[in-house]
């Protein structure tokens, strides 16, 4: 079930949160190595292969057994006491998570640190935990969320401050990224739908550059690229530019954003072929004339 992406996600997790699988579910976990790994990270790793159920006593069955493996496998040098605090902070995440993430609860709403401070009271042999890992936690929350994917959800979405081509300018928008296009709406959206949608860019042929808190899509050629703009009752509008930006809150945020967007550009992923068996990547537009230089001198070197 672990390394099978065909079997159904939501079929899994109702199999591993089953009352008599619970053997099942050991197992399953043993399969995860958590070695080094900060706690969400692990989290993240272990909720891509399985939708994780709705069910509180189901999670809660999950969260002590991944718990249990995560402890297990950072026995040395390892910032957990024991497997309950490993347990408990993990659901104190999966529950800002939900929080900070829900279009149902209004931004005013949301989970702050003190409250998630307050949540974690005690957890530690009686003890708070440590102040820097639950800011290091918190904060690995609020940049990127732990996404429970179903079939056709976007790769990445969330809160950015602002997006800016030529005279256009968006304040904070919710950015979502499905498939190979970018979408920014005024209100948290899944993606798939033009309700609330404020723009789009496709990323064929393009590539992406970043400043710090900024990253950026650009054309793979030294002109304009399109974009996609729509008013209040759906009408799009196309627009050009050079150059469309979009502000992140920080720099972790920015990278996060950067790396995912990077995956669906076509400049940024060169195709793999394979020659005498093993698999090369072409080289980016920059380097084609010294592979040009480089194929002509060793033609001229073979004729030699």
């Amino acid at each position: 079930m672990a390394y099978n992406d065909k079997l159904s996600k939501e079929h899994i997790g109702e199999i591993l949160g089953g009352f008599n699988t619970i053997d099942v579910l050991h197992h399953f976990t043993s399969l995860f190595s958590f070695n080094g790994q900060t706690l969400d990270t692990a989290l993240r790793n272990y909720l891509s292969v399985f939708m994780l159920p709705k069910e509180a006593q189901v999670i809660d069955r999950i969260m002590e057994v991944f718990a249990e493996k995560y402890v297990l496998d950072n026995q040395d040098g390892g910032k957990f006491p024991n497997k309950d605090s490993a347990y408990t902070m993990a659901f104190s995440l999966i529950i800002l998570n939900t929080d900070r993430y829900s279009p149902a609860i209004p931004e005013n709403k949301k989970m702050t640190f003190p409250q998630f401070l307050k949540n974690n009271t005690g957890i530690w042999d009686g003890q708070d935990p440590p102040h820097a890992l639950q800011e290091e936690l918190f904060n690995a929350i609020v940049n990127n969320e732990i996404v429970f994917r179903r079939k056709g959800d976007p790769d990445k979405r969330g809160w950015i401050k602002g997006i800016r081509a030529n005279n256009y300018y968006q304040t904070r928008r919710w950015l979502v990224l499905i498939g190979n296009e970018l979408r920014w709406y005024r209100n948290p959206s899944q993606g798939t739908d033009r309700v609330g949608l404020l723009g789009k860019v496709l990323l064929d042929y393009v590539r992406l550059d970043s400043d710090k808190t900024t990253f950026s899509v650009l054309n793979i050629l030294p002109k304009t690229f399109d974009f996609l703009i729509f008013n209040q009752r759906g009408k799009e509008t196309k627009l050009e530019t050079l150059e469309l930006q979009f502000f992140c809150e920080n720099e972790q945020q920015q990278e996060l954003w950067f790396r995912e967007v990077s995956r669906k550009c076509t400049f940024n992923n060169p195709p793999e072929f394979t020659v005498n068996g093993r698999s090369q990547k072409l080289v980016k537009m920059k380097s084609k004339k010294r592979m040009m230089s480089t194929s002509t001198n060793t033609a001229a070197a073979r004729k030699m």
